[in-house]
């Protein structure tokens, strides 16, 4: 956060003291350390805002795209075509509700090796639209809350305790915990971070030394138990989780073995 409005900062600055040519365009979510930065008397004079509503007029976009990146798992796979169907293409585009973000982690999820295979992935995508056409949610994100839903569902059960553990240790606050270390908490050795790291293929990856989101919506998710529920790590549905990862952070910080690496800070 603190790197981010610092970035906006310097870029005013260029801009008031004139020792930059440019027109900067910043996209971002609506983030309040952001808006905040933004709406400073310094700042506000020199920008202009735009808020970019989700629309469905990129549908032909994302049929492109889905097409384009499903052959080719059709391909790797041997499926034989036409693959996907006409009518579960249409189904993804809809599904999709005009997000890249959601036909991206489709792609990811149909084409996971650790899978039983693309058509089996691809059913249980489909299936999602008798859930979304009954569901009620005002939430704009409701579509993709699904497909969340649906991937945490098939994290194996005896590893669930430790996906999750991985996603709090990620999200804990005034803790910068990498890989390396994310395992000497968790007790895991690399080969069994990369395997519980494996199943939430679609929205994440292991790094050289971090683990990273490909959106920032799916920790949002995580984080809201009305959107999560039995899967959510935060408020009171993730207290026993906390309450144990606090207890590992601990260890490993008094532990002599292991360089300090945080200052324990565990907001519940």
């Amino acid at each position: 956060m603190a790197a981010q409005r610092t970035i906006v900062q310097i870029v005013a600055e260029s801009i008031r003291n004139n020792t930059t040519p440019f027109i900067w365009l910043i996209c971002s979510r609506l983030e309040p350390h952001l808006i905040a930065t933004f709406k400073s008397p310094q700042i506000s004079a020199m920008t202009h805002q735009e808020e970019l509503m989700v629309s469905r007029a990129i549908d032909n976009e994302i049929t492109k795209y889905l097409t384009d990146e499903l052959a080719k798992i059709g391909m790797e796979h041997d499926i034989p075509v036409p693959w996907p169907c006409e009518r579960d293409m249409g189904t993804l585009v809809n599904l999709s509700g005009g997000l890249f973000i959601y036909a991206n982690t489709v792609v990811r999820f149909i084409g996971d090796h650790n899978s039983l295979g693309p058509e089996d992935q691809l059913r249980a995508v489909v299936a999602l639209a008798t859930s979304v056409a009954k569901a009620s949610s005002e939430h704009p994100l409701s579509e993709l809350d699904f497909f969340y839903l649906l991937i945490m569902q098939r994290v194996p059960a005896k590893i669930l305790q430790t996906v999750q553990w991985i996603l709090l240790a990620t999200n804990v606050p005034a803790v910068e915990i990498d890989v390396k270390r994310n395992r000497q908490l968790l007790g895991l050795s690399p080969s069994q971070l990369q395997t519980a790291c494996r199943t939430l293929h679609s929205v994440m990856k292991v790094e050289a030394d971090d683990i990273v989101f490909y959106h920032a919506s799916f920790m949002d998710f995580m984080q809201d138990p009305q959107r999560s529920r039995q899967f959510c790590i935060w408020k009171d549905c993730g207290l026993a989780l906390r309450t144990e990862l606090t207890q590992r952070l601990q260890a490993v910080c008094n532990d002599p073995d292991i360089e300090p690496y945080c200052a324990l800070h565990v907001c519940y």
